[in-house]
């Protein structure tokens, strides 16, 4: 049986001086995604870059006042394992061009990787791994789905993939409104609610595969979206 986590998410934070830079390197030279940004909060700027979302993510901060930051230690090392070396050589070429370069890494045991440090002097290495770990979000479900969709021959056009989405979450009002005896009680979960809930994600499934919208793209999105407004104007509201 798999061990449940403790920890909704993870963060790594580490504060720098070249806020602009480093977040070049590791956007657009290493590849990975902005999931979060926030700016003069107590002095403070910020970027996250997921890993490849929110639920493991990196943190560079910067204050409005410059300070003196110990150097790092070679050893202190970020290491991306990858499964192609086409995608390895893709990076070395961008953050080449970019202006950092690989190192001769000071632990022999990443000989065969590639090493390279980033505008703070802090190193990562990519690694070429012949067994990564399948990556799991929506995008494992929304595979499933759409194989479901063509074996049985469900397919429908996407105004009626909404229309089935609205009735589905309408469902879901209904069991709620069960559950409370439509208010006259406190709120009691019923054994439908599941299913209805699983009915509304087929349908959502279903109407992203005809849009043809990654749904890990969408949430990250909306995640950085809703956290840059908590951390700008303490709610999650347009302000319209």
């Amino acid at each position: 049986m798999q061990r449940s986590w403790f920890a909704s998410h993870f963060r790594v934070a580490r504060h720098t001086n070249r806020l602009d830079d480093l977040v070049r390197f590791y956007e657009v030279g290493l590849g990975l995604s902005r999931v979060a940004e926030f700016h003069d909060h107590d002095g403070y700027d910020g970027v996250m870059l997921g890993l490849p979302d929110v639920r493991y993510h990196l943190e560079f901060t910067q204050h409005e006042e410059p300070e003196t930051l110990p150097p790092p230690n070679p050893d202190n090392l970020m290491v991306f394992y990858i499964a192609e070396q086409s995608t390895i050589d893709q990076i070395v070429k961008r953050i080449g061009e970019m202006g950092y370069h690989p190192v001769r890494p000071k632990n022999p045991y990443w000989a065969e990787s590639v090493t390279i440090p980033d505008p703070d002097g802090w190193r990562i290495v990519l690694v070429k791994t012949e067994n990564p770990i399948p990556a799991m979000g929506f995008a494992t479900y929304q595979d499933h789905i759409e194989k479901f969709v063509k074996v049985h021959d469900i397919d429908t056009s996407i105004e009626n993939r909404a229309l089935d989405l609205v009735s589905e979450v309408g469902e879901v009002a209904k069991e709620l409104l069960k559950g409370s005896a439509y208010g006259k009680r406190d709120q009691q979960i019923t054994p439908e609610l599941q299913e209805e809930l699983g009915d509304a994600l087929f349908s959502l499934l279903c109407l992203a595969n005809i849009a043809k919208i990654d749904l890990d793209v969408a949430l990250m999105q909306v995640l950085a979206k809703y956290e840059n407004r908590l951390n700008n104007q303490q709610d999650m509201s347009s302000g319209h």
